[in-house]
């Protein structure tokens, strides 16, 4: 488990952290927490690319950041491939259409 909440990733940072999973072929993170981040789209797309590869992460925290409807689209269109990971912890509280929920 990797539990950065609260360090001031932002973006660029997960985008590393991301590009850092998606590269270590026997990587075996199960969870993964992002939350109070200033996390948005950028990050969460590059967070759904490492999804469509990854097959050890169980638990994605991403609470309390800037993540749109856009980035919670690429986040859900990524678990077509992805069939390890059980859940994504904290959507509501970011910036998505109450309706995308």
């Amino acid at each position: 488990i990797l539990n950065l909440e609260g360090n001031f990733v932002h973006d660029e940072g997960v985008e590393a952290i991301a590009e850092g999973i998606a590269s270590n072929e026997s990587c075996a993170l199960e969870g993964l927490f992002l939350g109070w981040n200033g996390v948005g789209d950028e990050g969460t797309t590059a967070l759904a690319q490492m999804l469509r590869s990854n097959n050890s992460l169980i638990s994605l925290g991403l609470g309390e950041n800037d993540i749109t409807s856009a980035g919670a689209r690429e986040l859900l269109s990524a678990l077509s491939d992805n069939k390890t990971l059980r859940e994504i912890t904290g959507l509501y509280h970011n910036l998505i259409d109450r309706k995308f929920i």
